[in-house]
């Protein structure tokens, strides 16, 4: 498991949670996340799940993935296969 929580990591999840959040929501990012306490963490953690965060990202990631490809088939500059390659190794991609 990463530490982006405990480091005070501007992680794409914070980043999210903070343009969503409301008042109360807010107020839980800013009493824990960066501390390195177990609570804190899990204080975070319960709050992404709150959040719905694995679904936002699943369909941004998605959103990116259908406008990477279309940006792909519409140019004719590079082969196509160069680009698709690079997006097959990160899309979906599991840690």
């Amino acid at each position: 498991m990463g530490t982006d929580i405990q480091d005070n990591k501007c992680s794409w999840l914070v980043c999210t949670a903070l343009a969503t959040a409301t008042p109360a929501q807010r107020a839980v990012i800013e009493a824990h996340y960066g501390k390195e306490e177990e609570a804190a963490v899990a204080a975070i953690k319960a709050l992404y799940v709150e959040m719905d965060l694995k679904g936002a990202f699943r369909a941004y990631e998605a959103d990116s993935y259908a406008k990477l490809t279309a940006a792909i088939e519409g140019q004719a500059d590079v082969p196509a296969g160069v680009f698709t390659s690079m997006l097959a190794k990160i899309y979906k991609r599991q840690k």
